[in-house]
């Protein structure tokens, strides 16, 4: 009797360790995985369900957020809020993605990228903001303190989209991006900004031209453009230069949504793919449109292909055409 109670303990503590064991392997399995290592790269881990990736979390005490895959059931979670090792570094367009993040600590998050740069962080790269009135804290790109809201380096990413992806964003903040216009939304209705144009020119000249204030409504009101006075800059003013063509008041078309206040349908992506934009008789400008590799702009009876910035394209000659820029972003920073 004494025997067998002793091998009914020995088999019951021999149980507990192989299954404390078992689950020790796999947490330690998902914890090396789920967390980013530090040359930036990770692989995630399978899970049943969003609930159990929250689980995860939860049952860690670093873990402050989660990137969950729905369309692979994958979990990434974060051990902090600095989005430098953010997961996934695309800018999501569609629901497949879940983010969910514990209230950041007040030195991990801040307002905009001018408030960081206030505190100190100086160096160019992706940090995690939380505007006023946003329901969520999302990752940017800062540079000099500004806030990146579009970017184009080399024509990689097609910027001819709908209405959902220009809603929600698209590309890689390490890349070519447009930020997405809830987020432009949060954050330019937060405060004052003032917003920077800037685009290279095939020749290597930088050109840039700053408005002192610039800011968009909610998808109510189709995310319609409020932009203040040309300030300075180079570039010249092409956003207010005349009045048949600003896109100061317009509001916001797409592919799939013609909002535009002109009888041609500037976005069809069939006569002209010039991306998403506030078009007031089409444009003088077309920061979003189809890139043009030889950086020249091309154009006939019922197409313009390049990036053209009209004060600039269209008075600056580059070979036997106008120029189509090679690289844009547009920034704001809070005045």
């Amino acid at each position: 009797m004494y025997k067998m109670a002793r091998v009914l303990i020995l088999l019951t503590v021999l149980l507990i360790f192989t299954m404390a064991s078992s689950r020790q392997v796999l947490y330690k399995r998902m914890k090396n995985s789920k967390f980013l290592d530090p040359t930036g790269d990770s692989n995630g881990a399978y899970v049943r369900s969003l609930a159990h990736c929250n689980s995860q979390c939860s049952a860690d005490s670093t873990c402050r957020g989660i990137n969950y895959n729905h369309s692979i059931n994958k979990c990434y979670l974060l051990n902090r809020t600095i989005i430098s090792d953010f997961i996934p570094s695309m800018i999501e367009t569609v629901t497949s993605w879940s983010h969910s993040y514990e209230e950041p600590l007040a030195n991990e998050v801040a307002h905009d990228c001018t408030e960081w740069y206030t505190n100190g962080a100086i160096i160019d790269g992706t940090y995690l903001i939380h505007p006023a009135g946003s329901p969520y804290p999302f990752p940017v790109y800062c540079h000099n303190g500004s806030t990146i809201i579009q970017h184009r380096i080399d024509g990689i990413l097609e910027f001819s989209r709908d209405w959902d992806d220009y809603k929600h964003g698209f590309g890689s903040l390490a890349d070519e991006f447009w930020l997405g216009n809830d987020r432009i939304h949060y954050l330019s209705s937060s405060g004052q900004y003032e917003a920077h144009f800037e685009m290279k020119h095939p020749g290597g000249t930088w050109y840039s031209a700053t408005y002192r204030s610039f800011s968009i409504a909610d998808e109510s009101d189709n995310y319609r453009l409020s932009l203040g006075d040309f300030d300075d800059g180079n570039a010249g003013d092409s956003l207010n230069l005349n009045p048949l063509f600003t896109p100061n008041g317009q509001e916001f078309t797409t592919l799939d949504a013609d909002n535009e206040n002109s009888p041609l349908k500037c976005t069809d992506g069939v006569n002209d793919k010039h991306g998403g934009w506030w078009y007031n008789n089409c444009s003088a400008i077309l920061l979003n449109g189809e890139y043009s590799v030889d950086g020249k702009l091309h154009t006939s009876v019922n197409t313009v292909t390049g990036i053209m910035w009209n004060t600039v394209t269209f008075y600056n000659l580059y070979g036997n055409d106008y120029s189509s820029m090679m690289q844009t972003r547009i920034k704001l920073t809070r005045v």
